[in-house]
């Protein structure tokens, strides 16, 4: 029954209805917003606007930086891994490795709000229809904390 009561007719599969209009999936992901947690075990969450496949996350797409423009190598670190937790959500949790960890707060990056900036490729991830990510590049587009 439906919420007023009304039976429901199943439709058998041999019998199954052809839609009448089908639009694709075009819309890329876009990162809403993260957050990155330095204590132990450290994490890096990214909340996007729609579902991300998680198996596609390459975390090597994916820098943290000091500030929006990052003009030295000491103003940004790129991810060398980590373990993404495996469920495809909004949200796409990473624990970084502990050599990540080591390197930023060297470089004193992720300390504050005012020192967690995020940047990644187009190749950082996917969304369910492989639409590649929106990026957010050193300079231009890169996001605050």
């Amino acid at each position: 029954e439906d919420m007023n009561g009304n039976g429901i007719i199943e439709i058998l599969s041999f019998d199954a209805l052809p839609t009448a209009f089908f639009r694709n999936d075009t819309t890329r992901p876009e990162l809403d917003y993260f957050e990155l947690d330095m204590d132990s075990p450290a994490t890096l969450t990214l909340v996007f606007f729609e579902t991300v496949d998680y198996q596609s996350v390459d975390v090597r797409k994916i820098s943290l930086q000091s500030k929006f423009n990052a003009t030295f190598d000491t103003d940004s670190h790129s991810l060398t891994g980590g373990e993404v937790a495996a469920l495809d959500s909004t949200h796409v949790i990473i624990q970084l490795e502990q050599l990540d960890v080591h390197v930023l707060k060297y470089l004193y990056i992720g300390l504050t709000n005012s020192t967690t900036w995020l940047s990644l490729t187009e190749n950082a991830l996917r969304d369910q229809n492989t639409q590649p990510v929106v990026p957010l590049l050193n300079g231009v587009t890169a996001k605050p904390v």
